[in-house]
């Protein structure tokens, strides 16, 4: 799979621009600011059906206009695919497939595969499990549509169960009607957790290589999913009965996908709280080449890589691991300058950003 074509209007700084990328490697550089990053950012938004960097879609037109707009283009096994996303100041996106509007989210989910990395994915290791969370719920959603379904759905009973604890606890409600909110959060949270096992194993198949090279084999790499409630949705439906009496007192469901969490073990100690800065950005790196590979495996071909701005973050041997997954994928990374590692690839397109302009 590879990015053929992009357009951009009243997307961040741009005002109209359009690229035509390389199969291969794709060079956007320029000073701090340009708009290098927003490029992977509308390229990633047309895969995962969100922004990396913000959650506010409001962030994404320009300034003084009404509506931005995205254009893809993509060539996969099955042939080409067109995404069209049209992103308002206030209200919903619409978003075409093909020519065609969808009207789930999920719809778009497996259409363009990408995978991004950028510094801030060391949150990733060192932030609490609200990242990890996000992290695999992306991924998951991203291969398999039905996990997004599963997700939106759980979060909206979520709501509706949290709303009704409140009620009971200040004698507006009766216990009783939690009964049903249980059990549509045990049918959803029990998908949820199936599939996140599934990721996790799937990601252990291919990290430990990843980071015993990177490390010179002095480091065993190993990720755990730690779910809060049962993965069956019987014994899930049991675990908040046995937590109702708590639930209701703190007003919140205290058990479920929502409080789990994934955690990165390098040689039996938890990098959350044990790791340097140098491991856990090592962890991350691995982290999200396992996430690259698996994709590719899954989906039957390789997803589009963008690098924003990591190589400067990275010494040598990391740099090195980095560049040999961009020699077999479509890659679109950003810098300050042309670094001279890009020398050894003759299969590159390179683009100069300044201010809002792409020459």
């Amino acid at each position: 799979m590879f990015a053929k074509e992009l357009i951009l209007s009243d997307f961040r700084n741009y005002h109209e621009i359009k690229l035509d990328f390389d199969a291969g490697i794709n060079v956007l550089w320029g000073d701090n600011g340009a708009g290098k990053t927003n490029v992977l950012e509308a390229v990633y938004l047309a895969s995962a059906g969100r922004s990396h960097r913000t959650a506010r879609d409001k962030e994404l037109v320009r300034i003084g206009t009404q509506n931005a707009f995205v254009h893809i283009k993509v060539s996969r096994k099955d042939g080409g695919t067109d995404v069209d996303i049209m992103i308002p100041q206030s209200g919903q996106r619409r978003i075409k497939v093909n020519g065609k509007y969808i009207n789930r989210m999920a719809q778009l989910m497996g259409v363009i595969t990408a995978v991004i990395f950028s510094p801030e994915d060391l949150k990733l290791i060192k932030e609490g499990p609200d990242e990890r969370r996000r992290f695999i719920d992306i991924f998951a959603s991203q291969i398999k549509p039905d996990y997004l379904y599963n997700l939106q759905n759980y979060y909206k009973v979520l709501e509706n169960r949290n709303k009704i604890l409140k009620d009971i606890k200040y004698g507006h409600a009766s216990s009783d009607f939690l009964d049903i909110w249980d059990e549509q959060l045990a049918h959803f949270g029990s998908e949820i957790i199936k599939y996140r096992f599934f990721f996790v194993n799937e990601i252990n198949s291919e990290i430990e290589s990843i980071h015993d090279y990177i490390t010179n084999g002095k480091e065993f790499i190993k990720l755990f999913y730690k779910n809060t409630a049962p993965g069956s949705a019987r014994e899930f439906i049991a675990e908040l009965r046995k937590k109702r009496d708590i639930d209701i007192r703190i007003g919140v469901t205290s058990v479920g996908p929502h409080r789990d969490d994934i955690a990165v073990f390098i040689n039996d100690m938890d990098m959350r709280y044990y790791g340097s800065q140098g491991q856990q950005r090592t962890a991350a790196l691995s982290l999200k080449l396992s996430q690259l590979k698996v994709m590719e495996r899954i989906i039957g071909e390789p997803p589009i890589l963008l690098l924003d701005d990591v190589m400067s973050e990275l010494d040598t041997i990391r740099q090195n691991m980095l560049m040999s997954y961009m020699a077999k994928y479509q890659t679109m990374l950003t810098c300050a300058q042309m670094p001279g590692y890009l020398d050894s690839f003759d299969k590159k397109k390179v683009f100069h950003v300044v201010n809002g302009t792409i020459g």
